[in-house]
């Protein structure tokens, strides 16, 4: 499990640094409404405002030396490097429960000989 676990980390981190080569989008808006005292109206009476906001940028970094690339490339070695440590794993737990197998069938087969 805890093979596996890291496998599905290192393959997130991967996603999350391939997410570096791809431009980033931000939009946002907002709304608010003040109502204003005949005091402080340019009109001289009360005086209700309304006032919308909206925004949209758009950022994406040049990887002009590879930095972004070969971060990618190196998560791609964590991944597998995880994916390696869990066949490794995979075949420990293979190989044990192979022999304990046999150590029983061993014994079986000593009781059936006394």
């Amino acid at each position: 499990r805890i093979a596996l676990g890291r496998l599905v980390e290192a393959r997130a981190i991967r996603r999350a640094a391939r997410f570096d080569l791809a431009p980033t989008v931000t939009a946002g808006g907002g709304y608010s409404k003040e109502r204003f005292a005949a005091v402080d109206s340019p009109t001289g009476g009360p005086f209700n405002a309304r006032f919308y906001d909206a925004g949209f940028d758009a950022f994406w970094e040049l990887d002009l030396f590879g930095r972004v690339r070969r971060n990618v490339e190196a998560q791609s070695a964590e991944v597998q490097g995880a994916e390696a440590s869990l066949r490794d794993a995979q075949v420990s737990v293979t190989a044990e429960v192979a022999r304990t197998y046999f150590e029983l069938r061993g014994a079986q087969a000593q009781l059936a000989v006394a």
